[in-house]
């Protein structure tokens, strides 16, 4: 008899996309249909938010999400990812959509 593990759900990788960095606020274009789940890293620091605008400004009151350090957000689809690094450095947001 071998031995039976239950596996990890898995999901789909949707589109990814790759903006460069500056300090002032950027967004993402809109969600895609059936995107509830996205992933998002930056090489430097940024504060970020999620909204069903690209016009709200990302602040030090927004969530703040280390540099190299991916982390995962729930969303809904035709949301939008606002962000915005105080550094003065140019680096890049990434961001992929799991579906």
């Amino acid at each position: 008899m071998g031995n039976n593990w239950k596996s990890q759900p898995s999901s789909r990788l949707g589109r990814t996309i790759v903006t460069a960095l500056t300090s002032a606020t950027a967004f993402t274009t809109y969600f895609s249909a059936q995107t509830y789940q996205i992933r998002v890293t930056s090489t430097l620091p940024i504060w970020a938010t999620i909204d069903s605008t690209a016009v709200v400004t990302a602040n030090s009151a927004s969530v703040n999400i280390p540099a190299n350090f991916p982390e995962y957000f729930a969303c809904t689809a035709g949301q939008v990812l606002n962000f915005i690094s105080t550094s003065t450095s140019t680096g890049y947001v990434t961001f992929t959509e799991i579906v």
